[in-house]
This record gives C-alpha cells, sequence and structure tokens, in this order.
C-alpha cells in the first residue's frame, strides 16, 4: 500500500470492516498515521475485533448509528465500503431494506463530509488475503 499523503490525519471510514481485509486496511491505516471508523454490527466478533485496536485514532460504529456518523465523525476523506459475504439462504427483502438503508446512510455522510474516495471489494480478495496475507502488497 502506497503511504498516504494529505494534509493532517487522513480520516477513513470502512463499512462492513470486522473481518479480515477490514482489519489489514485499518492496522495499514493507522501505522501511516490515519484515523480510521469502522462501520459494521456490534456483536461479539466485533467486540474481539475492536479489543485488537488500542489506538486513540481508531474508532467503531454499530450499524444504529448510520443516520449519525456525519455529526460523530470529524472528517471523512475515504470510504471504503467491504462486500465480501455472501447473504445467507435467509436473506429477505426486509434484510434488503436495511442493508440499502445503511449504504444510504454512509453515502450521505460521505457527500456531506466531502469523502474522496468510495472503494468497493469482493468475495474473492478477502479470501485471497486470509490464504497469502503476506503476499499482498497494493
Amino acid at each position: 500500500m502506497k503511504e498516504m499523503k494529505a494534509q493532517g490525519k487522513p480520516s477513513t471510514l470502512i463499512v462492513n470492516g470486522v473481518n479480515f481485509l477490514g482489519g489489514a486496511l485499518s492496522r495499514a491505516l493507522l501505522d501511516q498515521g490515519g484515523e480510521v471508523s469502522i462501520l459494521d454490527e456490534y456483536d461479539q466478533t466485533a467486540r474481539d475485533f475492536v479489543s485488537d485496536f488500542k489506538n486513540e485514532s481508531f474508532k467503531f460504529f454499530d450499524y444504529s448509528l448510520v443516520s449519525e456518523l456525519a455529526s460523530r465523525i470529524e472528517r471523512i476523506d475515504y470510504v471504503v465500503i467491504l462486500l465480501n459475504n455472501l447473504p445467507s439462504a435467509e436473506y429477505t427483502t426486509s434484510n434488503f431494506v436495511q442493508v440499502l438503508t445503511r449504504i444510504t446512510g454512509v453515502l450521505d455522510a460521505s457527500f456531506s463530509k466531502k469523502a474522496k474516495l468510495a472503494l468497493v471489494t469482493s468475495m474473492r480478495w478477502e479470501a485471497e488475503m486470509k490464504e497469502n496475507p503476506g503476499g499482498w502488497k497494493e
């Protein structure tokens, strides 16, 4: 990953970031002096994930706070939306509407903060990184 060059500390919002890829990206950004906010479901997996980050530049927000992101995050320079899990067989219209509501909230916050980048990744990238974490460079 290339070193970030921006005024002050670049601030990145990672959506659906409680996973291997989100963790690797968060660590790389924090190591370069950036600020990272994760938006995901706050469950036991998220509690374990968050406990690995003891850094004042790291924040976690539950999906229930999506409509408040713009007021809770001072600046958002980059948005990374990780789409790396297939929906389960029980995926319903209600689940779909819930996901759309979350994405709308993220986009609203991104536009209000004039975020510069939105990136959507894939399940394949997540799987490849899990298989070969040391081999990923950029």
